[in-house]
């Protein structure tokens, strides 16, 4: 899927960090715009330092504009002058500019007292304004856009992205899973292996967050060579409430082991067993031998290494580790390894206790 985003930032025009809803789309067919904050040439430069990805206001062919609220526009008056002083060196086009037709109205009206300076200058002398009716479709850049004109107090509207006949919802919240291949770390700094973080999107990595780190993150590790169900999100409370053992989230585990599983190991597992660094008996909340050197195991705690430790305790040895299920969750036998798809409130219910 040829589709790239930048998130400019999310909140307040007034906050020193975040720009307002913004993002910078990179379609099959040039760079999209959405929305234009003030300092515009800024909001990208420091957005690009924190993902790596180099883009430049000079790089803008397209500019979709919501409404002409503060935090979506006022940055139009420093691009047009950007654009407009590339167009008298080098002959390069103009960016051009979607909107609602009320809006396209007002747009000038709005920047012609810092643009229009002796008065005979107009809004196509530093933009390409292209109005837009009440509902449509339109490709811009490559990219399939669907807008209509919502209900608020100010004229908006309101856009649908598709790319390959596939939407790319806004979601508030991120709540995916991963079908995490051996070989992989679950680490943004990972030692030896490459980062799952890798197998992610750009937009799902660089997910505006007040805290340290941007993006999603992993609910618990898996060791670089389990296999299987993870999920990512970037909802706090969420991962606490996965993570903590209070809440008692079954976790299912499909065990290869060394030597063939006997009954006396399953019902060790089961009544439990003594670890080297907690006197306390760790128990599996159900387990099963399901072929002579296959185990099915259920836990409902996360201890560092457990399964291979727990195995280890009763005689065996794990030579394969693979998660399949979290609560209800499964893991779709059609989600390949290295492949993840968003989570549904449907999904979500499954992860209740």
């Amino acid at each position: 899927m040829s589709l790239r985003i930048l998130p400019l930032g999310v909140g307040s025009a007034f906050s020193s960090r975040y720009y307002g809803t913004s993002c910078v789309i990179q379609g099959p067919g040039g760079h999209i715009l959405l929305d234009c904050p003030d300092p515009i040439r800024k909001v990208i430069r420091e957005a690009t330092e924190r993902s790596g990805w180099s883009v430049r206001a000079e790089d803008l062919s397209e500019v979709i504009l919501t409404h002409l609220h503060g935090d979506h526009s006022n940055g139009l008056e420093a691009l047009g002058f950007l654009h407009w002083l590339q167009r008298q060196q080098h002959g390069t086009p103009l960016p051009r500019v979607h909107c609602g037709k009320e809006v396209a109205e007002r747009l000038w009206p709005k920047l012609a007292p810092a643009m229009d300076q002796d008065g005979r200058a107009g809004v196509g002398d530093y933009l390409d304004v292209c109005p837009l009716p009440e509902s449509g479709q339109r490709i811009i850049a490559g990219v399939t856009i669907e807008w209509r004109r919502t209900t608020h107090m100010i004229p908006t509207w309101a856009f649908r992205f598709r790319v390959k006949g596939v939407d790319w919802p806004y979601q508030e919240k991120a709540y995916l899973m991963l079908h995490k291949p051996a070989g992989t770390e679950c680490s943004q700094k990972p030692s030896t292996y490459p980062s799952i973080y890798t197998l992610l999107p750009a937009p799902l990595r660089m997910r505006p967050q007040k805290a340290a780190v941007q993006g999603v993150q992993a609910v618990g590790r898996l060791d670089q060579d389990t296999t299987g169900l993870l999920l990512l999100t970037d909802d706090g409370k969420f991962i606490h409430r996965m993570s903590s053992p209070r809440h008692h989230v079954p976790k299912v585990y499909e065990v290869g082991v060394k030597h063939p599983v006997t009954d006396a190991q399953v019902r060790r597992l089961l009544e439990g067993v003594v670890l080297d660094d907690d006197p306390s008996p760790v128990r599996a909340a159900a387990c099963e031998a399901v072929a002579e050197r296959l185990l099915r195991l259920t836990l409902t705690e996360g201890k560092y290494h457990q399964v291979k430790r727990m195995v280890a305790a009763v005689g065996n040895r794990v030579e394969m580790l693979h998660r399949s299920r979290i609560g209800r969750l499964l893991l779709p036998p059609d989600l390949l390894p290295g492949q993840w798809r968003w989570l549904g409130p449907a999904d979500l219910a499954l992860l209740n206790p």
